[in-house]
Formats: C-alpha cells, structure tokens, sequence
C-alpha cells in the first residue's frame, strides 16, 4: 500500500510532494480498518487463528460447501504473476518501517537504512556517518564527513540538503556522485534515486524523475550496489507519477488510459520482483477502478490491467458484500458458505466488475480467463462460468469445471476433473479459504483435499485416505477422522506401514497450548510443526487405535515419543499379567492398568478427534454432553446422504469409542478399577483404596458415576479413617494387595474351619450309621449262610 503513498523505499525524505491524492482515494471504512488490522497484528500463517492451538482446517464437517463453495484466490499471489518474473536480478525494497524518512535532524534514518549505510565502515568513520548525518546543511554535512569515502561524502551532503529543501545543492552533490565513475559506484543507484525525487520536488517534469528512475534501475541491473532495493522501488515510485492525475481526477476518461496501463504495468513489475509495496499498490488500483466504473471501462482495454481486474474480481470480489447482504445470505439456506466461498446463484459478489469483464471478452476469449471463470462460479453466474472454464486448460477451469459437474450431480465427471486440477497446479500455489488472507494455503493441496472428500463420498475410503495424506498437515483432522473412523484397523495397518516410517523426533519443552506435542519436530523459524506432520499424527492414531483394540505389541512400534512407548508397553504388559493371572494377582494387574489409563491415557488411548481430542491435548473439544447423551447421539450425528455413504456411517458407528463421553479413557480406567475390586475381600483396604482412586478419576466428570462408587463402597466397605475424603485424590492410598491376599487367606481357612464345625457331627453320625450298616449287612450273610 505504500507506494500509492509515493515514494516508499526511499533513503531520503524531503518537502511533501504529492501525497495529498492518497487521502481522497475511496476506501470504505470496513477496508480501511482491514488494512490497518493486518498491518498492525500481520503474524505467521498457522498462528493467526483465534483464540486456541493451530485448529487444522477442516473440510468434511460441511461437505456440501467443500465441494460447491469456490475459494478465494489470494492477491498477493495473483500481483505477482501478472507479468513474468523478470530476468534481471533485483532485490525488492526494504521494509525501512515507516513512509516519512530523516523526519528530523535528531533521527534522520531507520536503523535498517544505517547498518546498510554503514556496513563496511570502521568505528570511526561509524562516528563520522552519525555525525554527518545529523547536519542541517550540505556544508556542515561535507565538514563532519571528511573520514568517509568521497561518494559517501557526497551522499550524506546531498541528503542534508534535500532534507533542508536546498534542492540545488542537493542536485550537485549527487550528480558529483555519478561523475565519479566507478569510483562512485557504491552510491550510484542511490544518487539516480535521489535525482529523481528531486526532479520532482523541484517540477522538473515527470520526464526527467523518470530517466533517472531508469538509470537507477539500469545501474542496479548492471551490478550497482543497492542495498535498500531502491530500483525495484523506483518501478512504484515512477508509477505513482503516472497515477497522481488519475486519482485527481484531472483529464479525460480517453486520456487517462494509457496512464492507467502505464502505471499497471510498473506495479506489475513491481510486484513480479516480489515486492510487497507493488502488490499493495495494485491492490489499491483495482480498487479504485472497481470504484469508478467509466476509468475502469477504458482501463480494460488494456490486456493487463483486464488481467489485473480479473485477479481482482477473482481474489477480491467479497469485497463488493457489504455487512447488511452478508447476514442476509448466510441466514439464507440457499447460501452454502458463511465465510464468501461464493457458490450462491446470483450472489452479489462485484457484479459490476463482472459485467465489465464480460464486456470486454465477448466471444469468451480473456487471458487469465480461468480465473474469470472461478469469479463468475463464486457469484453463482454458472453459465458463463461454464463458457470460460470451457475455453481453458489450465487447472483452475478445470477445478471450476469440477464444481459445475458436482452441481450437476455427476460425481463421476467430478472426479476426472479433479485429477487435471491436482495435476496442474505448481506446489508454490497459494489460495485463502474464504478472503482471510492470513489463513493462505496452497491449491494444491486444497484440491486434494477435495477429491479426497468427494472419493470419501463415494465409499472410496483408501483414495480418500491417499488424498488427504497427499494433502500435507493443512487437513490433518480430516486425515484423522478417516483413520480413526472409516478405515478398519488393517487397512490402516497397511497404509502406515506403506507410507510411513519411524519418526526422529527431538525433544521440545511443552506448552500450555501444545501439551501433546512435546516432541514434535518444530520448525524453529515458524514455530509451527516440520512439515511432514501428517506421518507423526498418522503413526500415533494408529499406536493408540492398536492399543485400545488389544494389539499391545504390534501398537508400540508405532508410538512416536518414547515416553508414550514407555507407557504404552507398561500398560500393556499389565493388561496382559491380568489375563493370564487370577485373584489377587489379577486385581493388582488390573488396577496397574487402570492407573496407566487414567494417567497416561490421552497419550496412549485418546481418540485423536471426538470424544477427547488428543489432537488438542484434550484441551479443546465439542459440547461436552453426558455420557448417556454422548450413547444416545454418536459421534457420526448423520445419516446416510448423497455425500456420505451407508458403509461410511455404519463404519464411523461401529469405531465409536466405548463409551463415547469425553475422555473416555477415564470411564475405562475406572472400569477395570471395578474389575479389580470384584476380586478383593470387600473388608480389606485394598478394596476401599481402589474404589476411592476410582472415583477420583470420574467424579468430577461424571458425578453420578463417582456416586455410584462411592455408595458401592459404603454398602460393602469396610471403615477407613481417611473415608471422609473418599473420592479426593489426595486422600486415596495406594491398594495394599499383601494384606488384601492376607486378609483373603485368612477369611478362607475361617470359611473353611467353620463348614468343619458345621458338617463334622453330620459326618460322624453318618460314618457310624454307615459301619452299623455294614456290620449289619455281615451279620445277615453269616447267618443265611
């Protein structure tokens, strides 16, 4: 946005030009205040989201809207490929911070502007540059400059008198400079530079500003030093010459087109270089143009500046919503994506603009017409939107071709589609999701991303999972959701081991905001995870899925941290002494295990999405509903529709958790706590200590379940003084299972010793009736005989 402010980049500030214009240029208070919005909090990508972790995006909680909804291209994206990136190699200006530069005497340049001033000088001539620098004239700048080199004396003379308004004076100087030869070459880029602001500044004409404009960039071009990117600034700065009259209205709407092309065509170039100032200046062009429809009539005889335009009404076009039409359409269920992904028939999105365009190309031919193609979808103008897609090759038209088979119901077009988009578009792509331009994400992956959710769609469950994988970390829950919950446990097997490895993870510390992500691989410039993530999320559903299904040694080689494997392997060998144990043996397995759910169970058997959110660390989740609730209504609320088939949902049913509450893991740990009190002497103290722990675990959660444990113990326990504060975590001991068994050995000799008193005078009596029998039954015989 700078450039329109004039002379950006510049070393040296002077009288006030013609900055004046920039005021009466139409913004809207809503652009206004995004711009100042983004200047001020501009962050990196993944951290601009609200409030919480980096949330994924995510694209198959609304299907409809994924594959029907258009995003958004991204302007300064667009900006830099208007024209060619050209051949010469120049660097873009510096972001020096601020418009006005040497505001005063006392703090006459940016701190960037000195160490680039200052670069190879030695401490002295340091002293010296500082003290120059502060002169109010070239006479006093010359006298305090004398360690410096002879251009530099020259440079630092010319800027006091700039500076000072002596416009002659400051002229010689830098034409002293040039004079040098190569001797001067160290200031000649910024000597041509300054010529030029001081052409203008004395009204020397706009012809001579733009010779030196030129030579400036020729002297760069030819290996000049420019530090401070002055000759890519001097593109804006010679365009603004070409745009004051335009936004002062002064001519004829048949004189100013050229001035138009004139001043695009240097922004481009601008912008093609990679400066931020020229794609904020075109931005502000075709804004303006948007603004005035008759400029914008002749301007669109030009083939850039239609190109300009198209970009515009492709990444920009919600710009024409104001807050009124914007309530109204997403309160309207025609409306299919609150956040401008276009697709509304007839939306009001830049009609005006359209219409324009469209008249400008009446046999559908337009350079950049796949990108008119997308602006007429998003504006719910699908007819000529399917005119210009048709006409074009390049991936976006067939990305908009794609979407106007999915309208059609032909899902099977659709696809094919698809795969030309994902084809051809290059990696460095990037698009916004809905006109945030901090949410910026490559198309390529967006795309993929669409054709995994229509191939989901189809019950094509294994190209769904390839497609979301191949789409990186930008749809990881996605990705997540179709592992965790549509893939059964062997196709997920099959898929890790084929696309995956190990993972070599280095130890970061934890966060409040990334409790799960300790050792993570983070990028140490963004702060966000390595790319490749997706394999770290993959493997760990997987590990955790393994586990809570039983596999507790196939589930530790996927583990990623090694304290999770740790964990993991501890639970599992609990798990397995409590199967092949008995009695006391099997409660104290049993509560290992339930001890390693409740404590490590996020790690080692959360589900990475709904119910715990182990993505989040579990900080983050749904409306937490009772588990009753939670039973009743399962995670996968819908049913079988046109975008999610019968196999898909009986599938996401079936892998529901058990049982399907928030952190499950802790119902589970308390209920192998039951198990394992099941087989304890209810008097003993084990069987209180376990029942407490229990309810610790799930009381503040559940409390009907924590009262249900707690009455249980009451009913069957014995009393233990600490049972005042039964449930508190503090105040539950850790089961004595010695003296449970203890107490269980001697309970069954008691038992036993008491159904010998019991039975022993029955069992004499018998006996004696048994030998009197006998001797009876001999008596008998002897006697027959």
């Amino acid at each position: 946005m700078r450039n329109l402010l004039s002379l950006v980049m510049l070393p040296d500030s002077g009288p006030p030009l013609r900055w004046k214009f920039i005021l009466n240029t139409p913004l809207s208070p809503k652009i206004l205040c995004f711009t100042i919005s983004a200047c001020l909090f501009a962050s990196p990508i993944n951290q601009a989201l609200a409030c919480g972790p980096n949330f994924p995006l995510e694209l198959l909680s609304d299907r409809t809207q994924t594959l029907h909804g258009m995003p958004s291209g991204l302007f300064d994206f667009e900006a830099t490929k208007l024209l060619a990136k050209p051949a010469a190699k120049l660097m873009p200006e510096l972001n020096l911070g601020s418009v006005w530069f040497e505001s005063s005497a006392e703090n006459p340049v940016t701190e960037m502007q000195q160490q680039a001033e200052t670069a190879d000088y030695s401490p002295s001539q340091t002293d010296a540059w500082k003290h120059a620098r502060s002169a109010s004239s070239a006479e006093a700048a010359t006298a305090l400059a004398g360690a410096l080199p002879v251009a530099h004396r020259h440079y630092v003379a010319g800027a006091a008198a700039f500076r000072a308004g002596d416009l002659a004076a400051a002229k010689s100087e830098f034409e002293a400079i040039l004079a040098l030869g190569d001797a001067g070459a160290s200031r000649s880029v910024w000597a041509e530079f300054m010529l030029a602001r001081t052409a203008i500044a004395a009204g020397d004409g706009d012809a001579a500003a733009t010779a030196h404009f030129e030579n400036a960039r020729a002297l760069a071009a030819a290996g000049g030093a420019d530090p401070l990117g002055l000759a890519v600034a001097s593109l804006g700065a010679q365009a603004q010459l070409s745009w004051w009259p335009i936004a002062n209205g002064e001519g004829e709407n048949s004189e100013i087109a050229p001035l138009i092309a004139g001043a695009v065509e240097l922004y481009a170039q601008q912008a093609a270089y990679g400066s931020t100032s020229g794609n904020a200046s075109l931005l502000i062009v075709a804004r303006w143009l948007n603004a005035h429809p008759e400029a914008l009539q002749v301007g669109l005889s030009y083939a850039l500046v239609r190109k300009l335009m198209t970009s515009y009404a492709f990444s920009r076009g919600f710009e024409a919503l104001d807050d009124a039409q914007t309530e109204a359409f997403s309160s309207t269920s025609e409306y299919i994506n609150p956040d401008l992904m276009g697709g509304m028939k007839n939306a009001a999105i830049a009609p005006g603009l359209l219409d324009a365009l469209l008249a400008s190309a009446p046999d559908g031919q337009l350079e950049g017409g796949d990108r008119l193609a997308a602006a007429l979808y998003r504006a719910g103008r699908f007819d000529d939107a399917a005119k210009f897609a048709a006409r074009s090759d390049l991936p976006l038209a067939a990305w908009v071709s794609a979407k106007l088979a999915m309208r059609a119901g032909d899902q099977k077009k659709a696809a094919a589609h698809y795969a030309k988009v994902i084809k051809g578009f290059a990696a460095e792509e990037h698009w916004v999701p809905g006109g945030n331009e901090y949410e910026a994400l490559g198309a390529q992956c967006r795309a993929q991303g669409e054709a995994g959710t229509l191939a989901l769609s189809q019950g094509d469950f294994a190209e769904a999972m390839q497609q979301f994988f191949n789409a990186g970390d930008d749809y990881e829950n996605d990705m997540s959701y179709i592992a965790e919950r549509v893939l059964s446990t062997d196709e997920l097997v099959r898929f890790v081991d084929a696309h995956t490895k190990p993972q070599t993870l280095q130890k970061v510390e934890a966060s409040e905001y990334s409790p799960m992500r300790y050792e993570v691989p983070f990028d140490e410039q963004t702060g966000v995870p390595a790319k490749g993530y997706q394999q770290h999320t993959l493997r760990a559903v997987l590990a955790r899925r393994l586990l809570r299904e039983g596999q507790y040694n196939q589930a530790l080689s996927y583990f990623n941290s090694p304290l999770d494997q740790q964990s993991a392997k501890a639970y599992g060998a609990a798990m397995q002494r409590a199967n092949a144990a008995a009695g006391i043996k099997k409660a104290e397995a049993l509560f290992d295990a339930a001890s390693l759910a409740r404590t490590a169970g996020m790690e080692i058997l959360g589900m990475q999405l709904a119910p715990d959110y182990a993505v989040y660390g579990g900080g983050y989740g749904d409306y937490e509903a009772s588990a009753e609730e939670l039973e009743e209504t399962p995670a996968l609320s819908a049913k079988p529709t046109a975008l999610i088939s019968a196999e898909e949902s009986k599938r996401a049913l079936l892998s529901a958790p058990k049982p399907n509450a928030r952190f499950h893991y802790r119902y589970h740990a308390v209920a192998l706590a039951e198990q394992a009190s099941d087989l304890l002497p209810a008097r003993s103290q084990a069987f209180a200590a376990t029942l407490c722990k229990a309810t610790s675990w799930i009381i503040y959660r559940d409390q009907a379940a924590g009262v249900k444990l707690y009455r249980r113990y009451l009913n069957q326990g014995a009393y233990v003084p600490w049972g005042y504060q039964f449930g508190t975590s503090q105040a539950c001991p850790k089961p004595e299972f010695e003296r449970a068994q203890a107490l269980l050995d001697q309970q069954t000799w008691a038992a036993r010793k008491k159904m010998l008193k019991r039975v022993l005078p029955f069992a004499v009596t018998g006996f004696g009736l048994m030998i009197a029998l006998v001797g009876f039954l001999i008596w008998r015989r002897r006697k027959a005989a």
